[in-house]
């Protein structure tokens, strides 16, 4: 009671006008939000537009690792991977993120489940863009394809280590993960961006292996799963 009912003005232009809740988008001067993945209590975190960049980009790079494509640091391609699971979203999995995104610290926040994370050193003007851009190039591409590589020779067990040079992209491929849950959260005092993904089951850590190498989905069967573009897709 004794609220405004609403503010007073000529509605939204573009886009860019709508900054109440995350990635809401202008239409007919209208502010509206796009949000059916995670219902009415995500609205303030993030938009399904988002949620499916996450997701598709890093089912696709799983795709081609698990189908050898991927040119390492050292010269060599990936093998190939006998069961990389198809990553589903999981909204508890981005309210976590979202929780430990808000810290705006560069420092894992989150120990029990797998966790990813980029500093933005401004505030974000496209949500989705960065989400893309943080994922394949500093995550995936600026690891496994300028600096680092996996062990991958005949009798070895592609194990993740230290001196690997890989964090992010060994989250991304790991492949027992089954779900994933990722937010873009600016900082507004800090004038930066917090990127954060978080993964389940926890992968992720050192001396286990990142992933199974064989033909591309030899053990879909194994886990009840079919192949989809080179990844086990569980059935339902």
């Amino acid at each position: 009671m004794g609220q405004p009912i609403y503010e007073l003005g000529n509605g939204c232009s573009s886009a860019k006008d709508c900054t109440t809740y995350v990635g809401s988008k202008c239409v007919d001067n209208l502010c509206v939000v796009l949000n059916k993945m995670c219902g009415k209590a995500f609205d303030k975190i993030s938009n399904d537009d988002i949620r499916m960049i996450f997701l598709n980009e890093h089912n696709q790079l799983r795709g081609e690792v698990a189908q050898g494509k991927v040119k390492m640091s050292n010269g060599n391609m990936t093998r190939k991977a006998a069961k990389m699971r198809k990553l589903e979203y999981d909204c508890s999995l981005e309210m976590s993120a979202y929780r430990s995104a808000k810290s705006c610290e560069d420092t894992v926040g989150n120990t029990t489940v797998a966790e990813n994370r980029k500093i933005l050193n401004k505030i974000s003007a496209d949500f989705g863009a960065s989400a893309e851009s943080v994922v394949f190039y500093e995550w995936f591409f600026n690891e496994i394809g300028r600096n680092g590589y996996m062990i991958q020779e005949t009798g070895s067990q592609n194990l993740f280590l230290p001196h690997l040079g890989i964090p992010h992209f060994a989250n991304i491929v790991w492949d027992s993960h089954e779900k994933i849950g990722c937010v873009v959260y600016p900082c507004m005092k800090k004038n930066i961006t917090s990127v954060v993904c978080h993964y389940w089951p926890k992968g992720g850590v050192y001396g286990r292996t990142i992933y199974t190498m064989g033909p591309t989905c030899n053990q879909c069967k194994l886990i009840s799963a079919t192949c989809e573009d080179g990844l086990c897709v569980l059935s339902k």
